[in-house]
This record gives structure tokens, C-alpha cells and sequence, in this order.
């Protein structure tokens, strides 16, 4: 019922929009899985000629390149070609498969069974949500940022704020413009007239203070608005894990605290100092720091590190 209900007589899946809640998971599913569907051939009532793996791992459309006005034709069920004892195949569609690497006549068919679809990867071809899993959760591309934002040694409420600024949510004035909200930018940091994400968090003066203090206490190099999120989180890969966390957690404070303090001077009218700012990023650092597991070098310049924040 749900095939017929978005998809046309001709097998297309329809172009306007049918409301369901589960529609949307099964055409993402049934794109994944698709690779491993497979057919054992009965009398082929079941088995669309051209849209169904049945021959080649991929179906036939895919190797004809043809209008989608023509393939709109194409109805033909494999039973068409299949009669009470056996394959009844036209020889030019015959030389086409030959032509494709594919002897028709050797694909076993049973005109007295029905079809039967198979799962590929299941060695008995048999379905189940284990084996779809299986044999696709690695064809899912993993988020690059997820390592970062959900580390251990996060507070729950430093993740979530990292998860929105690495994603690009975060409700600047940038972004309520894009949406169609007229709205005057102004940095509240420093005054100046700014549209754009980057100033607040690297262009302003108030900004760039406290990313020069953070990359002078861990002595590494500049952080600039023209590097990738990834690749300023990455600046501290040489030194020790424990190191790491704090890095990690130090560049996710001072984007929140750059953040936090703009909301509270537009919506409180309550400016805070460099000082104060670093203060809260300190405290920040120290809280999350207790939660992290891992190790450190114990070298005189991890030492110093540790000293300058104030970790205990």
C-alpha cells in the first residue's frame, strides 16, 4: 500500500507532496538498501523488468539512458517475458543483456512459484533489521564535529552550545536575516556596525584579546576567522590527551562566553570585562577539567599549562 501510494502506475515515485510519517524514513532506507536487494525469479508477476535488481546487482535503468518522458512507458513485469516453461526473451533484448555480460537463459526461473525478494548480505537471503544495520551503517558518512562536542570531560551544557556553533545555529543576526527579518547588526563588544558570525567570534577587538590569551597559554599558533572550526580544534594534536581536553574546552568557553556576554549586554544591559570574561572561562576550564580521564606528559611546559588555567 505504501509503494502504490507514492509511486505511479509506471513505478516513478511521485514529484508533489503526500503527507506521512513514515514515508520520509522508508525512501531514505530504500535508497541504502537498495544495492542489496535481490530477487529469486518465480514467475516474475512481482519483478519490475526494469526498475528491479534482478539481473545485475543494479537495475537495468541504470545501464539505459533514456527521457524520463519514455521511461514512463516501460511497465514491463518480468513475467512478460517468462512463459509456462521458462525464459521467452526477444533476441534483441537477449543480445542487449549478452552485451551487458549477462546470459538471461542461465538466471533459474519457476513459472509455478511466486517471486521471492532477498536480502544479498543475509547468507539465507532472509530480511532482518540486524542485517540491514550490518551491511549499512558503514555507507553513513560520520560527522567530523561529533568527537569534539560530545567528548567526556564536557558539561552537557558546553556540548549543546558546541553542537549548535559548529552546525551553524546559533540565532545570530545573520542568520535571522537570512530569514527574512529585518533587524539592525551591531557588535555589542565593540560597537561597530557587523553582520557577520565571524566578527563576533574571531574580527572583534574583545575577540581577538582572548584568542591571543588562549593560544599563549598553550604557545601554539594563531587562531584566524579563515580556519575551519576542525582545523583550530586540531591545533593541539601534539600534546598530550589531557592537554587536548582542555584546548578543546578552552576554545568551546570562549566562543560561549563571547556568545553569553553579547546576550547579556542586549538583553540585560550588562557589560562584562576581558577579565571577568577569562574568570568564567577559567572556572569553565577548572569544572570540566575534573571530568576528564586522561593522562598528561608531565613535561615543565604542560606543567605551565596547567598552572596558567588554574586547574587544580
Amino acid at each position: 500500500m505504501i509503494y502504490a501510494k507514492f509511486h505511479t502506475n509506471s513505478g516513478e515515485r511521485i514529484k508533489y507532496h503526500k503527507s506521512s510519517f513514515v514515508w520520509q524514513g522508508i525512501k531514505f532506507a530504500k535508497t541504502i538498501n537498495k544495492p542489496f536487494i535481490g530477487w529469486i525469479i518465480g514467475n516474475g508477476k512481482k519483478i519490475n523488468f526494469w526498475r528491479d535488481s534482478w539481473a545485475t546487482c543494479t537495475p537495468l535503468r541504470e545501464h539505459i539512458d533514456l527521457p524520463n518522458h519514455i521511461w514512463k512507458l516501460c511497465t514491463a513485469k518480468v513475467s512478460d517475458f517468462i512463459n509456462s516453461d521458462g525464459w521467452n526473451v526477444p533476441s534483441n533484448i537477449s543480445l542487449t543483456f549478452l552485451a551487458m555480460g549477462v546470459d538471461i537463459t542461465s538466471i533459474p526461473c519457476n513459472p509455478n512459484d511466486e517471486d521471492i525478494q532477498i536480502l544479498n548480505p543475509d547468507i539465507h537471503g532472509e530480511f532482518s533489521v540486524k542485517n540491514v544495520f550490518e551491511s549499512t551503517h558503514n555507507r553513513l558518512d560520520t560527522a567530523w564535529w561529533w568527537k569534539f562536542t560530545w567528548l567526556k570531560c564536557l558539561h552537557p551544557g558546553l556540548s549543546g552550545f558546541a553542537w549548535q556553533l559548529i552546525n551553524q545555529i546559533l540565532p545570530t543576526d545573520e542568520l535571522i536575516q537570512r530569514k527574512g527579518i529585518q533587524l539592525m547588526s551591531i557588535c555589542n563588544h565593540c560597537g561597530c556596525t557587523a553582520k557577520m558570525a565571524d566578527h563576533l567570534f574571531f574580527e572583534c577587538t574583545k575577540a581577538k584579546v582572548l584568542w591571543n590569551w588562549t593560544i599563549s597559554t598553550f604557545n601554539l599558533a594563531g587562531v584566524s576567522e579563515h580556519e575551519s572550526r576542525k582545523q583550530i580544534l586540531d591545533k593541539s594534536k601534539a600534546l598530550s590527551l589531557y592537554l587536548n581536553d582542555l584546548w578543546i574546552t578552552m576554545v568551546f568557553s570562549v566562543s560561549y562566553w563571547l556568545w553569553n556576554v553579547r546576550n547579556k549586554f542586549r538583553f540585560d544591559e550588562r557589560k562584562l570585562s576581558i577579565r571577568e570574561i577569562q574568570n568564567r572561562v577559567l572556572r569553565e576550564i577548572d569544572n570540566n577539567a575534573k571530568m576528564s580521564k586522561h593522562g598528561m606528559y608531565n613535561t615543565a611546559f604542560e606543567l605551565q599549562v596547567i598552572k596558567a588555567l588554574s586547574v587544580d
